[in-house]
């Protein structure tokens, strides 16, 4: 799976191609520090006009590098959360608007999160359990990741979008198993997907329930 990620959560805007999680096929980032240092600091209304007249150059070279067309990449992400609102906008809102151009799938980055999943990138034999310090302005921590089925669990789904798939199926192809059991684990981890990509998880947009079937990745959410 290929997925053309962008990132506009501060004074940096960046666009790469990932490749199954782990291989970087291309990244360019323009950056603004030599701007915001005549102010001392990050000013947020300049970020977000830089983000704007650079975010359509970046994209189409991380596209070039990686010697893709758009129309290659399976689905679209953007970072949409924590950072400067204004510069989030930018990145998101270009992100939702070119996978709804392109009919693929739109998902989500929590900053943060993103962080974390960015060690697979640099340690692509890493697999979790592992313990994990971010550093990154405010939101500084030290995260404990008990494993990454929740992501394999989002890969699927918006691979497929529109694809119904019920418990027993997600079950079988993300464990790679067959389980006679509680299938609850399945729901449990598509509750704690939902908390972190979903603005109200209690009525989500991206992954929804097909009552007495199973689950889908919402194949208009880019649009939404």
């Amino acid at each position: 799976m290929k997925i053309l990620a962008i990132e506009s959560s501060c004074d940096e805007t960046a666009a790469a191609v990932i490749e199954d999680g782990r291989k970087i096929l291309s990244s360019v980032v323009d950056t603004q520090i030599a701007t915001h240092a005549l102010y001392g600091g990050v000013v947020p209304e300049i970020a977000s006009r830089r983000h704007m007249e650079a975010v359509v150059r970046v994209t189409e070279q991380a596209l070039k590098d990686a010697e893709m067309d758009k129309h290659d990449v399976d689905a679209v992400a953007a970072t949409c959360a924590p950072g400067l609102i204004g510069a989030l906008l930018v990145g998101a809102n270009f992100g939702k608007s070119l996978a709804f151009a392109m009919n693929k799938p739109f998902i989500p980055v929590h900053h943060i999160r993103g962080h974390i999943a960015a060690t697979y990138l640099a340690y692509p034999e890493l697999k979790p359990p592992f313990l994990t310090l971010i550093a990154s302005g405010g939101h500084s921590e030290i995260v404990m990741v008990k494993s990454y089925t929740e992501f394999e669990i989002l890969q699927l789904l918006a691979q497929n979008p529109g694809r119904v798939f019920s418990k027993e199926q997600i079950y079988d192809i993300v464990w790679k198993e067959s389980y006679f059991g509680d299938y609850n684990i399945v729901m449990s981890h598509i509750s704690h997907i939902r908390e972190k990509i979903e603005d109200d998880p209690g009525n989500p947009v991206y992954i929804q329930t097909v009552w007495g079937v199973g689950y889908k990745f919402n194949e208009k959410a880019g649009s939404e």
